[in-house]
């Protein structure tokens, strides 16, 4: 048995809240030689959209259709055809490679044939009646060894080449996130970039609104400055206009004041008698 990991997401990244249904593809024997029909076995997603499932490896006569079922849109349910192949760690369900559910055949192995084969049979006639069965499986018969030696061997070549499958999708898996994360790198330093460009205009134009409001404010200052001098001036002349007439006379010296404030001396002396000519 094999541990595989499932994880279901929505476009946003949330969880998808449903169901996996695995249904062999055509009977098979398992290990103990017991027949086991193709009955689907469900098993629901967590929280997450995750699950961990054991699943039987698969070999040449059948393989597992997978199929993600969520519970909100049943018209996105969808199946997929892989092979599992026996390991001891957990296997990602994006790495199992996809077969087609016809032939049994690996829908893409970047090239690679894999070899179909058939049980062991236990005699060079029973192969060869086999063979001519099937005459595109290798069929293998013990040879000097027993039919569970050359069982055993089947299995190691079958396991072989699903290990192989896999590592070869895991390979293109690889190859995909990093150009994934090239592309994320780039698109983050386009970003940066366009961030750097948005502040350098930013405080351009922070520097052009402060000389602007420093202009506006010294313009300010000037005019309350000229307000006040203009006032001054007026305070200024109106005092002068009010300011007494020092040519006026005080009554101080004897004579005549005319009517435009010019005095004409007394020709009399001091005791009102009159001078001397």
């Amino acid at each position: 048995m094999t541990n595989v990991k499932f994880s279901v997401k929505k476009p946003d990244g949330t969880a998808v809240e449903g169901k996996l249904t695995f249904t062999p593809v055509r009977r098979y024997f398992n290990t103990a030689k017991d027949l086991i029909l193709p009955y689907p076995r469900s098993v629901d997603l967590d929280d997450k959209g995750a699950a961990t499932v054991d699943l039987a490896a698969t070999n040449a006569l059948f393989v597992w259709g997978v199929t993600v079922s969520p519970s909100d849109d049943a018209n996105l349910a969808w199946t997929r055809y892989v092979e599992v192949p026996e390991s001891t760690t957990e296997v990602a369900y994006a790495d199992l490679v996809e077969v087609d559910a016809n032939t049994l055949l690996p829908s893409s192995m970047n090239g690679v044939q894999p070899v179909k084969m058939r049980p062991p049979v236990d005699s060079l006639a029973a192969a060869e009646e086999e063979s001519a069965r099937y005459p595109d499986y290798l069929v293998w018969y013990p040879e000097g060894a027993t039919e569970s030696k050359a069982r055993e061997m089947v299995t190691s070549i079958e396991q072989l080449q699903a290990q192989a499958a896999t590592s070869a999708a895991m390979v293109t898996a690889t190859k995909a996130q990093v150009a994934s994360d090239a592309s994320i790198v780039s698109d983050a330093a386009v970003t940066a970039g366009m961030v750097s460009e948005h502040v350098t205009a930013t405080k351009t134009e922070i520097d052009v609104k402060s000389t602007e409001a420093t202009a506006a404010i010294d313009k300010a200052v000037q005019s309350v400055q000229d307000r006040a001098q203009s006032a001054q001036n007026d305070i200024t002349a109106v005092e002068d206009e009010t300011k007494p007439d020092t040519d006026t006379h005080d009554g101080g010296a004897t004579g005549t004041q005319t009517g435009d404030g010019e005095t004409i001396p007394s020709t009399s002396d001091v005791d009102g008698e009159p001078a001397e000519e």
